[in-house]
């Protein structure tokens, strides 16, 4: 859900819509769309992983999960100034 809203989002956006299609919802639908996104993303600290950086194998590590938390609210941001300030010039 997460990845196919993400890109209808700024398929819309860069298509000319300039509030990324959020217009056509209320804002409590908008909010309920933007709310998987942040889930998916606090869902990933609930994984118990490793203190210090291993370097070898494939391990996350926990300064990755801060880092994504961090994208993650950066673009639930832009969306919800686009929810907020649907015709903002």
């Amino acid at each position: 859900y997460a990845l196919l809203h993400f890109a209808y989002r700024y398929h819309a956006f860069f298509a000319g819509a300039d509030d990324m299609g959020f217009a056509d919802q209320n804002g409590w639908s908008s909010a309920a769309s933007l709310a998987p996104h942040l889930l998916l993303q606090l869902s990933g600290l609930t994984f118990s992983i490793p203190r210090r950086r291993i370097v070898t194998g494939s391990r996350i590590w926990p300064e990755y999960r801060w880092h994504a938390l961090v994208f993650t609210l950066r673009s639930l941001v832009l969306m919800a100034i686009a929810v907020r300030y649907p015709h903002a010039e």
